[in-house]
């Protein structure tokens, strides 16, 4: 018995590409490859874009989701960040 692959989808072009139904419906609701909207959410690694959206689609998506009804929003477009200040501390009310 062969062992099944386990495919890891990158975000957040994975969410994207999910609420519009699928990279098939995706791709032809903007005139894309097929191949090119499922490269979105594939590692740099394998080729992939790393789960980035290219900015060039941004404005496109926005607006298909407004035209078919999918709720989208610039910040479901881009990559969240966690940043932890390192070495940072708040000046002290004494310090005022």
């Amino acid at each position: 018995m062969q062992a099944k692959k386990t495919q890891i989808y990158l975000q957040p072009a994975a969410s994207v590409i999910a609420k519009f139904g699928g990279a098939r419906r995706l791709s032809g609701l903007m005139g894309l490859d097929k191949s090119t909207v499922c490269q979105w959410r594939v590692p740099k690694a394998r080729g992939g874009t790393g789960g980035l959206i290219p900015a060039r689609h941004h404005a496109v998506l926005l607006e298909l989701g407004r035209e078919v009804g999918v709720r989208i929003g610039p910040a479901d477009l881009v990559k969240r960040i966690r940043v932890k200040a390192v070495g940072y501390e708040a000046p002290s009310a004494d310090a005022r």
